[in-house]
């Protein structure tokens, strides 16, 4: 049986149609700007994939993911657009929420004999309630894949961080994924979310 890592691509869970840029359709600062996001050294950044779900134009509300190649590090962008402060912070927390239960109950291992077993403590999430954006953020381990939930050590891939940052003048809300090398620590992985801000008008 396969090992259990829910695959916390948010924006996959809603329905509507996919507009795809596909790989390599302008820079990373561009596909964030258009979502009032800005990232610093973003020069340094390639981007992925660009695609989103929903139709953005009227100011409907729309989900959006995008992904990019740092040096040392990826990052994955869920932004919803179009959303008011109020609702941000409730779709923030159930979010956050869904991310933290991967680690309340059990996961699957990998093994031929052993079905399941508990994420031991050593790989669960860690949540804190202000971090570097102003919001929770938590950290914790990810596959290669990146994916969180992992079962056991040798799975590990990468050192992860997931935030969020809420900008007023565009209405957009982003989810921001941190991973890096496994071995990255906490000083580390903040210093990239103190990175990201709201672009200027």
């Amino acid at each position: 049986m396969r090992y259990l890592i829910i695959n916390i691509i948010l924006v996959g869970m809603l329905a509507g149609p996919v507009f795809s840029s596909g790989a390599g359709g302008g820079s990373v600062a561009q596909a964030l700007s258009g979502f009032g996001l800005s990232l610093k050294d973003a020069g340094a950044c390639t981007l992925g994939k660009k695609y989103t779900r929903g139709d953005c134009s009227a100011g409907r509300r729309c989900f959006s993911t995008v992904t990019a190649a740092c040096a040392g590090f990826q990052l994955r962008f869920e932004i919803v657009s179009a959303i008011e402060e109020k609702d941000a912070r409730k779709y923030m927390i159930s979010r956050l929420t869904r991310v933290r239960t991967l680690y309340w109950g059990h996961a699957d291992y990998p093994g031929m004999i052993t079905a399941r077993t508990e994420v031991p403590p050593e790989l669960t999430a860690r949540y804190v309630e202000t971090g570097p954006l102003g919001f929770e953020a938590l950290y914790m381990p990810a596959a290669e894949n990146m994916t969180y939930g992992v079962g056991a050590s040798d799975l590990i891939k990468y050192s992860a961080a997931m935030s969020y940052r809420y900008c007023a003048g565009a209405k957009t809300l982003g989810q921001i994924e941190v991973f890096a090398p496994r071995d990255t620590g906490l000083e580390a992985l903040n210093a990239i979310f103190e990175k990201f801000s709201c672009a200027a008008k």
